[in-house]
């Protein structure tokens, strides 16, 4: 379960918008990595249903990700995203087939690759949700990768209490990630309205 907390952001009231805005985000991050371990489990424990879960996963939770920023970053570039995170996604089911065929140069390939696409998914984040400098971004990402692929190892091995502490770090990254690319919206949209800077939103652990 989710455990960091966001402090006050200094300086401003947030408006019940922008309260919103952070809560969509937060939600549809949560569910993404709820998702993406429903496919991890379907796929390395042959569970029933596996169409059902790839179904959420590759097409519902991207127009869902899709339908929000649209509203906030318009069509184009909300395309753009859907993009990248759809490679991002694909890169997590790559490396599970790869883990469940023991296909160890395939492991590596599929780290490198994904590796690859977290830093073009950091980029965009600097550039559309410029809250945090490009460093800070591909820190955070690479920061999320590293825990997926330590939970995707000890699920493929067996590693049962290991792995669902994995998963709480994943969702709590998730949090810090969706926090800031909601910070990023609402600063913008703030200094479209003439608003007080919001400063950085800082995670307490």
């Amino acid at each position: 379960m989710p455990t960091d907390v966001m402090t006050p952001i200094p300086g401003i009231n947030l408006t019940y918008e922008d309260a919103t805005i952070l809560l969509n985000l937060q939600k549809l991050w949560l569910d993404y990595v709820q998702w993406m371990r429903n496919h991890l489990i379907s796929v390395l424990e042959n569970i029933p249903g596996q169409n059902a879960v790839d179904s959420q996963l590759f097409l519902e939770q991207p127009k869902a990700i899709y339908n929000e920023l649209r509203k906030y970053l318009g069509d184009e570039v909300a395309q753009q995203y859907l993009n990248i995170v759809s490679r991002f996604t694909q890169g997590n089911w790559r490396l599970v087939t790869a883990y469940k065929n023991n296909d160890k140069i395939g492991i590596d390939l599929s780290i490198s690759q994904w590796f690859q696409v977290g830093d073009e998914l950091a980029s965009f984040y600097f550039k559309n949700f410029n809250h945090l400098d490009e460093i800070q971004w591909r820190s955070l990402v690479r920061e999320y990768l590293d825990l997926k692929i330590k939970e995707i190892n000890a699920l493929s091995n067996g590693n049962y209490d290991p792995e669902i502490m994995l998963y709480n770090q994943v969702e709590n990254k998730a949090i810090e990630i969706s926090y800031n690319m909601a910070i990023g919206i609402i600063k913008k949209q703030h200094q479209k309205n003439e608003s007080p800077t919001i400063e950085r939103v800082y995670l307490q652990k």
